[in-house]
């Protein structure tokens, strides 16, 4: 009687169980087959055989469901918020993007560093030949996290160059009220935003205002004149002794005494993110970092 009652418990559980984490593929990698579809990493792997253990070790998912949550943090209407974000994003400017929420206590930062890049390399993301696009992988179990852009140009680095201002503008102020997907999509918004500021500005140059520079120069000149009328209005002393009534200071003693000395210390908190240009074990190369809160 009793293994009915587990038989019958474990078919109503069974379909809960393996909805849990739908977005994972039907099909497992194998060493004949590690199910990568990159081209350019499958030419690599050719010639570099440490890419494909880090390939079978990698989760397979479907690349459609963008947001994979391993910690169960997200409701589903979270879920759907932040998918329908990415989407715009990959039709309005052919990013594409993966979020990933994990909780592994083990993890340095490293290695939140490393999955991200594997899982984004490994699976079915990006758009073009050089997999544009963004990935996230948040480490509830240790808050610290990671994210990555792929297949951008070097000069660009929009992750890098901006991963401190995300941090605390955008995630930092979500994350501390449980807001997680909230601090996603702000954070897939100014991702965005820079692309697009990246992209019209090539180089990263700042466009120059004709306007800006009248302004500037009008305001300095304005500052000369109003220096130079005051400076005219002052008489230069010929002598000393005209700024001294005679008679009135005389110096018959001097001492230096020694009383004591103060030291004040100012605490200069390390920083809470780290990053750069890197390259991830797939050869493919990535611009971002480490943050936490």
């Amino acid at each position: 009687m009793t293994r009915i009652i587990y038989t019958i418990i474990f078919a109503l559980l069974l379909p809960l169980c393996t909805t849990a984490q739908d977005w994972l593929q039907d099909v497992e990698r194998t060493a004949q087959n590690p199910q990568i579809h990159k081209q350019d990493i499958l030419d690599r792997m050719k010639h570099d055989a440490n890419v494909l253990p880090y390939a079978l070790r990698t989760p397979y998912v479907k690349p459609e469901y963008k947001v994979y949550d391993y910690a169960g943090i997200f409701s589903d209407d979270d879920i759907q918020t932040i998918r329908r974000r990415i989407n715009a994003m990959v039709q309005e400017t052919q990013l594409d993007a993966a979020v990933v929420f994990i909780s592994e206590s083990s993890w340095y930062d490293s290695d939140n560093e490393d999955f991200c890049k594997d899982f984004y390399d490994y699976n079915d993301f990006g758009c073009g030949d050089t997999h544009d696009g963004f990935c996230i992988v948040v480490n509830m179990a240790t808050h610290r996290g990671a994210f990555y852009d792929t297949g951008l140009p070097a000069d660009m680095r929009v992750a890098s160059s901006n991963r401190s201002r995300y941090e605390r503008e955008y995630l930092l102020p979500y994350f501390r009220n449980n807001d997680y997907a909230g601090g996603i999509v702000a954070c897939l918004n100014a991702f965005e935003n820079d692309f697009r500021y990246e992209r019209n500005t090539p180089g990263g140059a700042r466009p120059i205002s004709l306007i800006g520079i009248g302004i500037v120069l009008l305001l300095g000149l304005c500052i000369t004149v109003i220096r130079a009328r005051r400076k005219c209005k002052i008489k230069k002393a010929l002598l000393a002794t005209n700024y001294e009534v005679p008679n009135s200071f005389n110096l018959t003693i001097k001492r230096d005494t020694f009383v004591s000395t103060h030291t004040t210390k100012t605490y200069i908190p390390p920083s809470n993110s780290s990053g750069g240009s890197s390259r991830g074990s797939s050869g493919t190369s990535h611009s971002g970092g480490s943050f936490g809160w």
